[in-house]
This record gives structure tokens, sequence and C-alpha cells, in this order.
């Protein structure tokens, strides 16, 4: 390991340039832009191959993430990370701006019974960490003894969204393209796990949702009326081309922000699926994969969809869904920025 030479680019689910598609797991291939050889992260077990550790000195995380747990790059960085401890290589992180900020935390923390790859640690939905302070958090709380360093941003600063950075979003992956889509994808990523379309295949991925059934005026007045905070719904009806429905007219609902640090997108997702449960009826389907529901996966915690179902009440809904001062105090411990 003292004169190791060997340098290697590991690459998590979107690939190297952003451009493979969502669950598309994809092998190690030769990149001819840069002349190397890419080792993919998102094949058989996503964790960095023991032969590619054992051959190095040091690990570095380059990487754009959206400040959301059930965005697959923090899991590439929580394994990185167990593979870094297991191995004695050290860890350098190259830090990035939280796209959501650094201050509003939402969602559950995650049922650690419903850990996956997108739900792979006990933090909130939306975490406000930069990657740099989440891998302390997860050296911390995880016993990783690995040495990390983090290469620190100047000028950031935990009230600032990336739009106020002054930066250049590069999007993350095919339906992140923008830097206001995380806190849309926020919103309506739950969606996934049920039989709603979430935008994808269209070209405002995560800001539209429908199906064939739903009624886009009735559906939008009734959303209108909740008052939803920083939140307007505007009727449309489109065509995805891909994923759910592809080739199918959808009635739907656009969404608008138009106060973003009012906007509570776990709040207001289960506000929108409430109220398409109820005008629906038995329209809206949970989805299942490998024996779990997807939404209890995404969300961290079966009671989101129960409430949806009509066993348990919205007083006991809330309490969970804020219920995460002990990670808020833990993670004081390692922030970084002010």
């Amino acid at each position: 390991k003292k004169y190791a030479s060997k340098v290697y680019v590991l690459t998590p689910e979107h690939g190297l340039h952003g451009e493979v598609p969502d669950g598309k797991k994809y092998g190690s291939y030769y990149d001819d832009i840069f002349q190397i050889k890419i080792i993919s992260l998102y094949h058989e077990s996503f964790k960095p191959p023991p032969e590619v550790m054992e051959d190095i000195e040091l690990i570095i995380y380059d990487i754009q993430d959206v400040g959301l747990r059930w965005y697959t790059y923090i899991s590439s960085l929580f394994y990185m990370l167990e593979a870094a401890d297991k191995f004695g290589v050290k860890a350098v992180i190259l830090d990035r701006p939280n796209p959501l900020g650094g201050k509003i935390i939402e969602g559950p923390v995650l049922d650690i019974s419903l850990r996956s790859y997108v739900g792979i640690a006990e933090i909130p939905v939306r975490y406000a960490l930069t990657p740099g302070e989440l891998a302390l958090y997860f050296s911390k709380f995880y016993d990783f003894d690995c040495e990390i360093n983090v290469v620190k941003m100047t000028g950031w600063k935990r009230e600032m969204w990336f739009d106020e950075t002054g930066l250049h979003w590069i999007p993350t992956s095919p339906a992140i393209p923008a830097s206001d889509t995380p806190l849309y994808y926020l919103i309506t990523c739950p969606m996934e796990g049920t039989n709603l379309n979430e935008g994808r295949g269209t070209t405002t991925p995560f800001k539209v949702f429908g199906a064939p059934w739903i009624k886009p005026r009735e559906l939008s007045q009734e959303l209108n009326e909740l008052k939803i905070p920083g939140l307007r719904f505007r009727p449309v009806k489109y065509m995805p081309r891909w994923g759910k429905y592809a080739s199918t007219i959808c009635g739907g609902v656009f969404v608008h922000i138009f106060e973003k640090r009012k906007v509570r997108g776990i709040e207001s997702c289960i506000k929108i699926l409430k109220k398409v449960s109820e005008l629906y009826k038995d329209k809206l389907q949970f989805l299942q994969k490998d024996g779990k529901y997807s939404i209890d996966l995404l969300i961290g915690t079966p009671q989101v969809r129960r409430y949806l179902n009509g066993k348990i009440k919205e007083e006991s809904l809330k309490n969970l869904i804020y219920e995460w001062n002990n990670f808020k105090a833990a993670r004081e411990r390692i922030l970084l920025y002010k």
C-alpha cells in the first residue's frame, strides 16, 4: 500500500456522466472520454470490490447529491466509509452544497426494519447535512474508524439553497435536471410507491403527477382548497413517454412552488395522497417490491401507508413524522458550517 499506484473510478447508480436511468444496474466498463476503467457500484452488492480496496490507500468522494435519504448516492457514501474502515483506507470528502439548504429537517427517521439501498441509515428523509457532514455523521454514529478528511466549501451558509450559491447546476441524474427539482422530488417521489405516475417519462419529472383515472380540474381544485403552504396546483393532461402509463394520456396536476421555504414536502405529499384516496376510493394502489411496500421503503415507515388506508389517525402520524429531536441533537456535534 505504501507505493500503491493504481487508480480506479467507482461510480454510483447513474454512472460517471449521470446518464444511466434510475434503477438500471450496469457493470464495469471502459470510459473513452477519460480513458479509464469504470467500476460500477450499482451492481451486485453495491459495495466497493474488496480487490479494489486492497489495492489503494486513499478513496475520494466527489459527488453532488440532493439532500434526501432515498437518493442512493448517500448509500454509496455509506458503503464507501464502511469499506474504508474495514480495509484501513483513508477517505477524503470534497464537500458540496445541500441543494435544499442546511436547516430544514423533514420526515420520519428510518425504521431500521426497512433498511434498503433507498434507506441506508437511521436519519430523516430530509437531513439538512452536506456530504461532508453526512460522512462525519455516519462515521460517528456507525462506528467507522477510518480517517476522514473533509475539504470544506468556502462561502456556503446553512440557509443557502443551491440557486443562491452562484454555482451552475449539473444534473445529478436523468430525472433531476434542474436545481429546483430536488424540492419537487421531496414532494412527489413517494408516489413512486403507488400506481400514480410521478412525472417520470415527461420533460418535468416530479413536477407533475397523475393517472388515467385522475380528473384534473376536480383534483387540483380540491388540493388548492387545502391551502398547503408554499404550493399551488394546476390541472393538466399529459402523456409519459416511458415508465408508468407510457404512451397513455393521464389526467394530472402540475405542482407549482411559490414559497420554497414554507414547503414541507413529506407533509405535502401525505395530504396530496390522502385527497387522492378520498376522491378515487379504491383506485389508488400501493406497489410492492420483494415483499415490502415501496412507499414504506422510501418514507421509512409503514405508518404513512396505514394512515392513507385509514388504519391509524392523523394525530398518530404527526407525532411520528416529527420525531427527529434525537437526530437533530446528534447532528449538532458534527456540523461544519453556520
